[in-house]
C-alpha cells in the first residue's frame, strides 16, 4: 500500500479508537445523527462498539502494510485453526 494511504489509514484508525474511548467513557455512540445510548439500548450500543473495534483493527492492519487479501487469508486461517 502507498505510504500516504498508510498514513491516512493510521489516522483513521486513531480517530476510530478515540471515538471508542469517548463512547466507553460516556456510554453513547453517535452515528449519522443517531445516538446509541448504553442505558437505553444496550444491545445496539454493544453491536456498534464491536463493529467500531473491527474497523479500528482493519485500519491498523492497513496502516501496518497488510493488503486486504492478506487479512482475508489470516481470517480464513484463524477460523479453520480452531477445528
Amino acid at each position: 500500500m502507498d505510504p500516504i494511504a498508510r498514513v491516512i489509514m493510521g489516522g483513521l484508525g486513531l480517530f476510530v479508537a478515540w471515538t471508542l474511548l469517548r463512547a466507553w467513557r460516556s456510554g453513547v455512540i453517535y452515528s449519522r445523527g443517531y445516538s446509541f445510548d448504553l442505558n437505553d439500548r444496550p444491545i445496539v450500543f454493544t453491536l456498534g462498539f464491536i463493529v467500531h473495534i473491527g474497523i479500528a483493527v482493519m485500519c491498523a492492519a492497513f496502516a501496518a502494510g497488510y493488503s486486504p487479501n492478506e487479512i482475508r487469508q489470516f481470517v480464513i486461517w484463524s477460523l479453520h485453526a480452531g477445528r
